[in-house]
C-alpha cells in the first residue's frame, strides 16, 4: 500500500500519503480528469463507513491493509502494530498485536545506519524487544488471507544487518483470531504490497527500494519470477550509502540513484499495488499474470508470473484526458473485473475496469479523499481504505444496504426505553 517526496525511503510509514513525483511528468497530472466514467450501477450501493484516526478500538493511526475472510474484515494498522477485525458493516469484533507506536518505539533507518553494530537491546526498549520476539510488534504494510489464515506483511528491520536481526521483512501467519503460527522470510528490502494466488500457492510482494516485484512459492519460498533481476540485496549497504551524508537533499539524490526508477516497459517509478490475474488466450491456454501499479508513471503494467512484460495500461487516454493519475492499489474479482484506486486530488475514486481494461464505472464518496487499499469478496462487497481520514468505506449489493438499514432500525428500537405504567 502511500504518496510527495522521497521521504518514503526514510519514513516507511508515509508510503500511501507521500510520493516522489518526477517534475518531467507533472504535466501528466495537470490534464483534465475524465469524468465521463459512469457512477456505480444501481445494484451497487454505498453501505457504510467506519474507523477514523485514533488509538482506541475501531480507530486507526495509519491503515496498512485490508483482508476479508468468512464474514470478517481484517484491517492492519502499521503504525500501531495492531490488526483489528470487524464484521462487513464495521462492527468491532477483536484485535491482536501489542499496539505500540512503531514510529515512537521502533528505530529509524538513520539510527540503524549510524549504529550498524548495535543490538536490538541497545536500540530499543526491553518491552519492544520482547514484543518482536513474540511477533506482536510489527509494521504491517499489507494483509491478506491464505488457507483460512491471515498473512501480515511486515517491513520493519530491527537491525541494519539482516543476518543478525531479530526481525527483517517477512510475512507473519496468524490464525483468524490472532494466534501466531509461523513466519515466511522474504528477500525484500522494503515490501509494501502483498498479493496471494491461493489456487497456485503463490505470493507476490512489491519492493519499493528495488522498484520491482517478486513472486514466491508459498511452500518452498523459492522465487518463481519477478519484474527485474539484479535486485539490491543488502539493506545495510543501501542505508549506509543513503546516510553517508548528513545533508537530506543529498540523501534523496543518492536514494534516487539507487532506486533505479524508470519509465520504459518493465521499469517502475514507485511501484505500488499488486494483483494476480488469469486470462484465457485465443489458443485456449490460461496464462497467470501479475498486475502491478506504476504510480508516478500513472500506469498499470501487466507481466507473466515469471516476469515477462506483456502490456501497459496508461492512465492517460488519447486527447489529453486522464482515466487515473495517482494509482495506489489494485484488485481483481473472480470474474476478472479490475478495481484500481486513484488518489488524484481532483477526483479521488476507485475505477472499475473490464478484463480488457475498458472503464466500466467508478466508486466514490464525498468523504473519501485518498483511496488506497482495496479488498473484494465473492458476495460483491468492496472495501476501500481512505489513507487520509483512516476510514474504511463499504460498498456492496443494494440488498445488503437495505438489510443493514433494517438491522440498524431494529437495533435502535430495541434500545429505546420501555414505558412502564404504574398500577392504579
Amino acid at each position: 500500500m502511500r504518496l510527495l517526496a522521497y521521504a518514503f525511503v526514510f519514513c516507511a510509514c508515509c508510503l500511501l500519503t507521500a510520493c516522489p513525483v518526477d517534475p518531467a511528468r507533472r504535466e501528466l497530472q495537470s490534464g483534465r480528469i475524465e469524468s465521463g466514467i459512469p457512477a456505480a450501477p444501481s445494484r451497487m450501493a454505498f453501505i457504510t463507513s467506519f474507523g477514523g484516526t485514533g488509538v482506541e478500538e475501531g480507530k486507526f493511526q495509519r491503515i496498512g491493509g485490508l483482508a476479508a475472510l468468512n464474514g470478517r474484515l481484517y484491517v492492519a494498522d502499521h503504525q500501531l502494530s495492531r490488526i483489528q477485525y470487524f464484521d462487513y458493516f464495521g462492527k468491532y469484533l477483536g484485535s491482536w498485536g501489542c499496539g505500540l507506536d512503531v514510529n515512537k518505539f521502533g528505530v529509524t533507518e538513520q539510527s540503524l545506519a549510524l549504529n550498524s553494530e548495535a543490538s536490538e537491546h541497545e536500540l530499543m526498549s526491553a518491552e519492544v524487544v520482547r514484543a518482536i520476539a513474540e511477533r506482536t510488534f510489527f509494521r504491517a504494510f499489507d494483509v491478506a488471507t491464505y488457507e483460512g489464515d491471515v498473512l501480515v506483511l511486515n517491513n520493519f528491520h530491527s537491525r541494519a544487518d539482516s543476518r543478525t536481526a531479530m526481525m527483517t521483512p517477512e510475512i507473519i501467519r496468524f490464525s483468524p483470531d490472532g494466534e501466531f503460527k509461523r513466519t515466511y522470510d522474504i528477500p525484500s528490502l522494503l515490501p509494501a504490497f502483498l498479493a496471494v494466488n491461493e489456487e497456485k500457492h503463490l505470493i507476490g510482494v512489491s519492493d519499493i527500494i528495488n522498484n520491482a516485484f517478486q513472486v514466491f512459492d508459498v511452500y518452498t519460498l523459492e522465487s518463481v519470477g519477478g519484474s527485474r533481476q539484479g535486485l539490491i540485496s543488502s539493506y545495510q549497504g543501501y542505508i549506509e550509502q543513503v546516510y553517508s551524508t548528513p545533508d537530506p537533499k543529498e540523501q534523496v539524490r543518492i536514494s534516487r540513484l539507487l532506486l533505479k526508477t524508470g519509465s520504459k516497459e518493465g521499469e517502475f517509478d514507485f511501484i505500488n499495488g499488486l494483483a494476480f490475474y488469469s486470462a484465457e488466450q485465443e489458443n485456449g491456454e490460461t496464462v497467470d499474470m501479475v498486475l502491478a501499479v506504476d504510480r508516478n508513471n500513472s500506469r498499470i503494467q501487466v507481466f507473466t508470473v515469471q516476469g515477462e512484460h506483456l502490456k501497459t495500461v496508461q492512465g492517460r487516454i488519447p486527447g489529453g484526458n486522464i482515466w487515473f493519475a495517482r494509482p495506489a492499489d489494485i484488485a481483481v474479482s473472480d470474474e476478472g473485473i479490475v478495481y484500481l484506486s486513484d488518489q488524484n486530488m481532483e477526483q479521488p475514486r476507485v475505477i472499475v475496469f473490464s478484463s480488457r481494461f475498458n472503464p466500466l464505472y467508478s466508486l466514490g464518496h464525498p468523504e473519501m479523499k485518498s483511496p488506497g487499499y482495496i479488498e473484494l469478496t465473492e458476495d460483491e462487497f468492496v472495501f476501500i481504505a481512505d489513507t487520509k481520514s483512516n476510514q474504511v468505506f463499504v460498498f456492496g449489493p443494494r440488498k445488503e444496504k437495505l438489510a443493514a438499514e433494517q438491522s440498524a432500525m431494529e437495533s435502535a428500537r430495541s434500545e429505546e426505553p420501555v414505558e412502564v405504567n404504574p398500577s392504579s
